[in-house]
C-alpha cells in the first residue's frame, strides 16, 4: 500500500528540493481506524502484507523500523513502509472489517490524500471494551482533525 503525501500538511518543493518532507508528531495519542482482511486459514490478517494478528488482552500492537519514502514523477512523495490506517471509518465490507486503532503519542507519522494515515506504531483495539480500557488507563486519543487544530 502507497500513502502519497499531502501536500498542504507537509509542506515540499519538488522542484529545488528533492528531501522527502519530515514526519509529524503529536503530543496526544490518536484516534484511527485500522482495516483488517478476514483469512479462512489465519483469522484476521493485514490486508496487503497478509501478516496474522494476534491480540493479547485485546490489544495489538504492530511496529515499523522505517518509513521508506520515494518521489514519484507522478504524485509528488510516497510513503511506502510503516503501518497503514485510516482517518475515518468507511465501515466492513465482506472481506475487510474495521478496528479502532490508536497512534501512540511522539510516534512519527504521514498524513495522505485519502483520509489515510501512516505510522511507525498503531496500537489496534480487538472491541470496544479493549478500546474504553485503554482510554481507562491513558488519556482518550484525539482526532487528527483536533490535534492540527490545536497545533496551528
Amino acid at each position: 500500500m502507497c500513502l502519497i503525501i499531502s501536500k498542504s500538511l507537509h509542506p515540499y518543493d519538488i522542484i529545488w528540493n528533492y528531501d522527502p518532507p519530515k514526519s509529524l508528531k503529536s503530543n496526544k495519542d490518536i484516534l484511527v481506524f485500522k482495516y483488517l482482511a478476514i483469512s479462512k486459514f489465519f483469522g484476521l490478517i493485514t490486508p496487503l502484507r497478509r501478516k496474522p494478528i494476534t491480540f493479547n488482552n485485546g490489544i495489538c500492537e504492530l511496529k515499523a523500523d522505517s518509513f521508506r519514502v520515494n518521489l514519484s514523477s507522478v504524485s509528488g512523495f510516497v510513503v511506502e513502509d510503516g503501518i497503514h490506517a485510516y482517518i475515518k471509518s468507511f465501515g466492513n465490507t465482506d472481506t475487510l472489517k474495521v478496528y479502532f486503532a490508536v497512534i501512540p503519542k511522539d510516534t512519527p507519522f504521514y498524513i495522505g490524500t485519502e483520509h489515510d494515515i501512516v505510522s511507525l506504531r498503531l496500537i489496534i483495539f480487538k472491541n470496544r471494551f479493549a478500546y474504553w480500557k485503554y482510554c481507562y488507563k491513558n488519556d482518550f486519543p484525539k482526532k487528527l482533525k483536533e490535534i492540527l487544530k490545536n497545533a496551528q
